[in-house]
Order: structure tokens, then C-alpha cells, then sequence
């Protein structure tokens, strides 16, 4: 039973952390055009390996010394806020808000430690980056209808739709 609970929780939490950052958004006038963090709330960890194993960035070796050092804290720290927030008892309603400022928070102490490191032409590389990425979540799955047959047995060998999943 606690086990569930917990599983639940999780599940709750990822997609809390899903679609919060696009929820989140100020609408009109906040944060500029193509702002960070339109393209989808990624943790400090996600951000390094993107930046890291993604040659289109060009990021040094100094550079990528620098994130390092700047993103590790943003990223024990927003362990130690989500590993807080489901101890003991949860109210949904409470956390859903508390994420939704912490990843406002979050996306702000990122960008910061972003602008201190990279150059204007490899924050907007990684900028667009992450609107292009929101746009394939946001199409994702957008015209499939429920699956029905195409499993095992179904004499197809899988093939004709395209999904591939």
C-alpha cells in the first residue's frame, strides 16, 4: 500500500513537472520574446547533458567546467525541494502550486547561471533549441487515436501506421 502510494506520488510529480513549466508561463508581456524556458521545464542535469553532448552549442571545455560548477547547486537543490515536498502526507492542490513557484524560481536561478557561461549566440542556439522541442511535445500524439489491435497476433507484423512506438 505505501509502495503504491509512493509510485503514485512519482507519477504525480513527473507530470506535475511535465506540463508546469508551459503552464506556468506569464501570458502578454512577461520575460520577452522566445524567453527561456518556453520550450518545456528542464532540471539543471538536463540542461548539462544537452549542453554537453550536443556539438551545435560549441561549448568549451572551460565552459563546461563552468556549468558544472554553476549548475550542481541548482540541481542538489531542486532534488532537496521535490524529496521535501512528498514526505509525509500530500496535498495535491498545495504541491501543484509549490512546484509551480519553484519552477519559476528554478528557470530564473538557470538562466542566470546560463548568461554567466555562454555566449549570446549559444544561449540562442540553446533558446531555440528548446522551442523546437515544445512544439514535437506539443504535436506529440496529436492526431493518434487509440490503439486498437496491431498488438501480437493481430496477423499485421505491426506495420502500416507509422508510430513505430
Amino acid at each position: 500500500m505505501v509502495r503504491m502510494r509512493n509510485i503514485a506520488l512519482g507519477a504525480v510529480a513527473l507530470a506535475l513537472f511535465s506540463v508546469l513549466p508551459i503552464e506556468a508561463q506569464p501570458g502578454g508581456s512577461g520575460g520577452g520574446r522566445g524567453g527561456f524556458g518556453r520550450g518545456g521545464g528542464m532540471s539543471p542535469d538536463q540542461v548539462f547533458g544537452l549542453l554537453a553532448f550536443d556539438d551545435k552549442f560549441n561549448i568549451t571545455g572551460k565552459q563546461l567546467l563552468e556549468l558544472r560548477d554553476s549548475l550542481k547547486p541548482l540541481s542538489i537543490e531542486q532534488r532537496e525541494a521535490m524529496a521535501g515536498m512528498f514526505s509525509g502526507d500530500v496535498d495535491f492542490q498545495a504541491v501543484r502550486e509549490t512546484m509551480r513557484e519553484m519552477q519559476m524560481e528554478m528557470r530564473a536561478k538557470l538562466m542566470g547561471a546560463l548568461k554567466e557561461t555562454l555566449d549570446e549566440e549559444q544561449l540562442e542556439t540553446l533558446k531555440e533549441h528548446m522551442k523546437e522541442q515544445q512544439e514535437r511535445r506539443r504535436n506529440f500524439g496529436g492526431g493518434r487515436g487509440p490503439r486498437s489491435g496491431g498488438g501480437r497476433g493481430s496477423g499485421d507484423g505491426g506495420s502500416g501506421d507509422g508510430g513505430g512506438f
